[in-house]
């Protein structure tokens, strides 16, 4: 595997704080306006889009960074990152 853990950890962290940012700005008013739920239900909805949009954002995300080690002399310039630089892309 070309990823070491705290390489894993920074990409999630990153790519976490990216899907809060949007499902805040589009979801919450959704959510909030909506006057068929309850506030817990609100709650648990918000929680819920925001932990399966973000793992289907986290997981594209590797994929085609792994795609994109294919390609001549990307996977030696990857390697060359120190791990938090690693996370970042």
């Amino acid at each position: 595997m070309v990823y070491s853990k705290k390489v894993l950890l920074h990409a999630a962290r990153v790519t976490f704080s990216h899907m809060v940012l949007l499902v805040t700005a589009i979801g919450v008013p959704m959510i909030y306006f909506n006057s068929e739920f309850e506030l817990s239900e609100k709650i648990g909805l918000f929680g819920l889009l925001l932990i399966i949009l973000w793992m289907v954002y986290f997981l594209m995300n590797m994929l085609f960074h792994r795609l994109s080690l294919r390609k001549h002399g990307a996977l030696e310039a990857y390697l060359r990152k120190d791990e938090v630089e690693g996370g970042e892309n």
